[in-house]
C-alpha cells in the first residue's frame, strides 16, 4: 500500500517542483532547515521522493541477492542491475539513513548548481547509495 500512496505522491510532485534538482533542493532545504520535522506538503514531498527510490534500490538489492544464491544472471546483468542498487538498512523504517541521504543530496546540489536543471533522480540515487553502499 505504501509503494501506491509514494508513486502517487511521486506522480503528483513532478508538476509540483518541476520535476528538476532545483525544485527538489528548494523542498528538501526547508526539511533540513526544520531538522526534518515533517511540517508541510513540501517536506513530505521531498522524503517520499527519496523514500521511492529508496525502496527501488532495495528491490535491486534483493533481486541481486536472490540471483547470486540461485543463478540466473550474466555478469553484466548482474552489473547492471547492481548500478541501480541501494543497500539494506539495517532497520528499514528508519528515518535516520533517508535525512543522511537528504542532507548528502543538498551539499551536493550546492557544490553542482549546473546540475539543477536535471531530473533528479541520479543524484537522489547518488546520495543514497552514498549512505546505504552496497547491498548487504
Amino acid at each position: 500500500m505504501f509503494r501506491i500512496i509514494t508513486l502517487f505522491v511521486l506522480f503528483m510532485s513532478g508538476s509540483a517542483f518541476g520535476a528538476d534538482n532545483y525544485g527538489l533542493r528548494e523542498h528538501c532545504q526547508g526539511f533540513a532547515d526544520k531538522n526534518f520535522e515533517m511540517r508541510t506538503t513540501e517536506d513530505t514531498l521531498c522524503l517520499t521522493y527519496f523514500k521511492a527510490i529508496e525502496d527501488s534500490g532495495r528491490e535491486k538489492c534483493f533481486a541481486l541477492q536472490y540471483f547470486e544464491e540461485n543463478g540466473g544472471w550474466t555478469e553484466d546483468q548482474k552489473r547492471l542491475i547492481a548500478k541501480f542498487a541501494i543497500g539494506n538498512s539495517n532497520n528499514p523504517n528508519s528515518l535516520k539513513e533517508l535525512n543522511a541521504s537528504i542532507q548528502y543530496y543538498l551539499n551536493l546540489m550546492q557544490k553542482k548548481p549546473e546540475q539543477w536543471g536535471n531530473a533528479p533522480v541520479t543524484a537522489v540515487r547518488q546520495s543514497l547509495q552514498a549512505i546505504y553502499p552496497g547491498c548487504r
